[in-house]
């Protein structure tokens, strides 16, 4: 098994310390609030709800680490793990964009994949985007490097699983 960090642009990073600082404000806005309108007790319990917000929100983000193994990418961010089989990825592609993600860049691979008759899609930023796509093409055969985008083909075609149930 790989395991590969998650870049980091500095403008995510600012981004969320101050959407954490808002929700602080306001939490100790409220808790003023609630101080001057009714009991200490209430005020003080609602300031350390409204506290642990950021904290599950930095527990939801952080460490978001990528691992490729034998069969398998996994995606962590945070206490979430989410497990792709690599033989279900049909298009891996370099991609900058904002669509939420488990990613802390702009810069992201943007992977297509199988869930039944479904097609789904994530994105991830790792710092080394060659190094995953190398591990990547190396776990699974069936993955084909073009220039910097993996593919999986079937007889000269891309492979898009929803039209082979039919």
């Amino acid at each position: 098994m790989k395991i590969f960090r998650s870049k980091i642009d500095p403008y995510c990073l600012l981004f969320l310390v101050a959407l954490l600082l808002v929700i602080d404000a306001a939490a100790i806005s409220l808790a003023a609030q609630a101080l001057t309108a009714t009991a200490l007790l209430s005020s003080i319990t609602l300031y350390g709800l409204l506290l642990g917000l950021p904290s599950l929100l930095l527990l939801l983000v952080f460490p978001v680490r990528y691992a490729v193994t034998s069969r398998d990418l996994i995606i962590q961010s945070g206490f979430l793990r989410r497990r792709i089989p690599l033989n279900t990825v049909h298009l891996v592609t370099p991609t900058h964009n904002l669509f939420p993600a488990p990613a802390l860049s702009m810069t992201r691979l943007h992977i297509k994949y199988q869930v039944g008759k479904k097609t789904k899609s994530t994105y991830i930023s790792p710092a080394d985007q060659n190094s995953v796509i190398q591990a990547m093409t190396a776990a699974d055969p069936g993955l084909i490097r073009e220039r910097d985008e993996l593919v999986r083909y079937s007889s000269g075609k891309i492979i898009y699983f929803s039209n082979l149930s039919r």
